[in-house]
């Protein structure tokens, strides 16, 4: 017998849309058929089929099993609220089907710093969500030294070195030597930063603003502490100061999450090179436009299957009943089909894998 024969059917129900084909015979695998109400076990004619484990047209003695499955695309569902009647989450999917989805992780990351915007970044197999963030950040102590009659160019302004509440320990002080001809000199005295300032021949102050910011900035303790700025060009003598305290310094107040599930959902939806991997939408009956967002460790998305309407080889002719086992039956590997006659439609994948040999019409 050839492996291929001309064949005609006459039984009363038939799937052809034109009575020319070409069928080859096979073994009807019994293999996750459905048994029917009348208790058989039928492989209805139509059904897409292919070789179980490998191809029946390269290995004729191979059993056939349907082979219509459409591939399935890898997805995950991230829980951000599971109050009742309000739940809200985030359900990813990746944009092609198939097996390779599941290497796919999706993480919603809080930064861990204050005021950090919304993005998206791709690393290797993860898409990374980088949530939004408020917060306060950490303010700077600092203290302005000015004449009593001040001008463009005779303020000081000395700033501590690290942000925060620390700041406001530290004192400055800008010392009349009361005496002659004294150079300019920066010391630290406890916790005072001291600019003994420079006199001439009669005892008057001569250092500018600029002298002195200078000094401090180029002492080798002070300038670890402080950073000395002067105003326009300095040029002006400055006066003395009692020893005074930066003020101002603050700590940082710790932030939040505040990216909503909407925002984060647009963020990958909008992210050229994300979109092109995975989908992102809100599910659950919650609002996701007021839920905010929290973080989730890198996630896998799985349920990513290739299905098997790629390895299509054939249509089966007719019925086949496999109530008592493994059965004989026909396969069109050449005809025309008529699609409104068959219990399910050939998935795109069996259709793509059956071109050039069978024709499916629509009526």
């Amino acid at each position: 017998m050839s492996k291929f024969e001309k064949s005609s059917y006459d039984a009363t129900k038939t799937i052809l849309k034109h009575n020319n084909f070409i069928a080859t015979p096979v073994l009807v695998d019994k293999t996750g058929v459905v048994v029917n109400d009348e208790g058989k076990y039928i492989v209805k004619a139509g059904t897409i089929v292919g070789g179980n484990s490998k191809a029946v047209l390269d290995n004729p003695t191979e059993p056939v099993v349907e082979k219509n499955d459409p591939p399935v695309a890898a997805s995950v569902e991230l829980e951000i609220d599971n109050t009742p009647d309000a739940e809200v989450g985030i359900l990813v999917t990746a944009v092609e089907p198939g097996e390779a989805g599941n290497d796919l992780k999706i993480q919603l990351k809080n930064p861990g710093v204050i005021n950090s915007p919304l993005s998206v970044e791709i690393d290797e197999e993860t898409i990374i969500v980088n949530l939004e963030t408020d917060g306060t950040a950490a303010v700077a102590a600092k203290k302005d030294f000015d004449n009593v009659t001040p001008d463009a160019n005779s303020k000081v302004t000395v700033t501590a070195k690290e942000a925060g509440t620390i700041g406001n320990s530290i004192k400055v002080e800008f010392k009349d030597p009361s005496a002659n001809n004294q150079d300019l000199a920066v010391s630290i005295v406890g916790d005072t930063i001291v600019a003994s300032l420079k006199t001439g021949g009669a005892g008057a102050i001569e250092s500018t603003a600029k002298n002195v910011a200078d000094a401090i900035n180029a002492h080798l303790i002070a300038k670890q502490l402080v950073t000395a700025t002067y105003s326009g060009n300095g040029t002006t003598v400055v006066e003395a100061h009692a020893g005074a305290a930066l003020e101002g310094g603050a700590d940082e107040i710790a932030g939040d999450i505040v990216s909503t599930v909407t925002e984060v959902v647009e963020a990958i939806n909008d992210h050229f090179d994300a979109s092109q991997i995975i989908k992102a939408e809100a599910t659950g009956e919650g609002d996701p436009d007021t839920t905010a967002a929290i973080a989730v460790a890198a996630t896998a998305l799985t349920g990513g299957d290739d299905g098997s309407g790629y390895e299509a080889e054939g249509v089966l002719l007719y019925d086949v009943d496999v109530t008592h086992g493994d059965a004989p039956g026909a396969m069109i590997v050449w005809g025309f089909i008529d699609k409104s006659k068959l219990d399910e439609d050939p998935c795109d994948d069996a259709v793509e894998a059956l071109k050039g040999r069978i024709v499916f019409f629509d009526v």
